[in-house]
């Protein structure tokens, strides 16, 4: 993965692409949006966004792991983990340079 941005650079960036006047503005309306995905995600087990792409709950099933000191297999009980599926107009968007 690329370099990932540091929590003011992100929050700048977004001031920037969104047109916010101040950091805290666009901190409130990115935890309002996380907030709203979360909720979705636990209410109807997805949540899709327009032109962006779905994210959907999913399950990863148990697993029996070696445990490395002492070479016994352990079990791994089943999770819940998060997909996301790029929408085509991202795709399109992403292979050919453009910006929204």
């Amino acid at each position: 993965m690329g370099q990932m941005y540091s929590r003011t650079t992100f929050f700048r960036k977004l001031c920037e692409y969104c047109g916010f006047n101040d950091l805290e503005s666009a901190q409130r309306f990115y935890y309002a949006l996380v907030r709203m995905m979360i909720a979705e995600l636990r209410e109807k087990g997805q949540v899709a966004m327009p032109d962006f792409g779905g994210f959907r709950v999913g399950k990863q099933k148990s697993k029996t792991m070696l445990e490395v000191r002492t070479r016994r297999p352990i079990l791994i009980g089943e999770r819940k983990n998060v997909k996301f599926e790029m929408f085509g107009k991202l795709r399109l968007l992403l292979n050919r340079n453009k910006v929204l």
